[in-house]
């Protein structure tokens, strides 16, 4: 992705109910599967039922978190929607040194500085 002026590296996301985990937390998290079990956990619903709606068992679902197991991009998604939780995603982007941005700040940014444009070209 190529950036102008003060941005920085962003990766965009848009869900109808962002919900941002602990920016810390889920940064300093070695394992993706760590920043997963901390979505779970704030998300308040309980592991047995994010993994039935996952269509995994209580123990399949430990195991695709487990280090060594296997989610896929499409489990992961399906994971987010079902947690509201972007832990997983910020965890992925920072680690390939990007940041998650919600679309509607970006287009508040932009919003902004093409208002900052009119003003300057006002007074120019």
């Amino acid at each position: 992705m190529e950036t102008t002026g003060n941005q920085r590296q962003i990766l965009m996301l848009h869900q109808e109910r962002p919900v941002r985990a602990e920016h810390d937390v889920v940064l300093s998290a070695p394992l993706m599967t760590d920043a997963m079990h901390h979505a779970v956990l704030k998300s308040g619903r309980e592991f047995q039922d994010v993994a039935a709606s996952l269509g995994l068992s209580k123990s399949q679902f430990s195991k695709a978190l487990a280090a060594n197991g296997k989610f896929t991009f499409n489990d992961l998604t399906e994971f987010m929607r079902q947690t509201g939780s972007t832990a997983p995603l910020q965890w992925l982007a920072d680690r390939m040194g990007y940041r998650l941005v919600a679309k509607q700040a970006l287009d508040r940014i932009a919003q902004l500085e093409a208002e900052l444009d009119q003003e300057r070209r006002k007074t120019a």
